[in-house]
């Protein structure tokens, strides 16, 4: 029974290291839509009405760069209003200029 088991778990490292190796890395993937999604967290105080606000001063900022053609906003749900999510439209041109935009989200 022992030798099973040790079997079984070198099988699964082996697996692992090889599933691994196989997996694409990479900031953007090879399938590409054009949207990037961010996550934003306010004051435990805040309310919702202030939540909205944050995330028009942070939409309108992203907004401005030129390869943006729109923002979805999704800012304070019940439950959890500190919480929003933003959701940048890029031009197909900025798409394929996948380094560019690594730079400019660091």
């Amino acid at each position: 029974m022992p030798r099973i088991v040790l079997a079984i778990t070198l099988g699964t490292f082996v697996l692992t290291a090889i599933l691994f190796q196989a997996i694409p890395k990479g900031f953007f993937p090879s399938e590409d839509i054009g949207q990037i999604t961010g996550s934003t967290v306010g004051p435990d105080d805040a309310s919702f009405d202030a939540m909205v606000a944050r995330q028009s001063v942070l939409a309108e900022i992203i907004k401005r760069d030129p390869d943006v053609v729109s923002v979805h906003v999704d800012g304070g749900r019940r439950q959890r209003r500190q919480h929003g999510q933003l959701g940048p439209h890029l031009r197909h041109l900025a798409r394929q200029a996948r380094a560019q935009g690594q730079r400019r989200c660091r």
